[in-house]
């Protein structure tokens, strides 16, 4: 079983957001290199407290969220293309 498909089995269904009062742009919590890497991705996925959820690379999300990596440090995510 991929990382991935662990992660999915445990994220909240897409579209469900977290929950926060202060929000601050996914990118702000990325990297140089993984800001042009999540163009690429669909959703990417990110945990706050015990919840993974699976947010668009252009959306805000709670200042305590984590993005997930892989065990590569590669983002985990949907990738916008099928195979891609």
């Amino acid at each position: 079983m991929t990382e991935l498909s662990i992660v999915l089995q445990k994220a909240k269904p897409i579209g469900e957001e977290p929950k926060a009062d202060r929000k601050v742009p996914l990118t702000s919590l990325l990297n140089g290199p993984e800001k042009y890497a999540a163009k690429r991705y669909a959703y990417v996925a990110i945990q706050v407290e015990d919840a993974v959820y699976f947010v668009r690379p252009i959306e805000e999300v709670p200042e305590n969220a984590s993005v997930l990596r892989d065990s590569s440090g590669a983002l985990l995510g949907l990738p916008m293309v099928a195979g891609g």
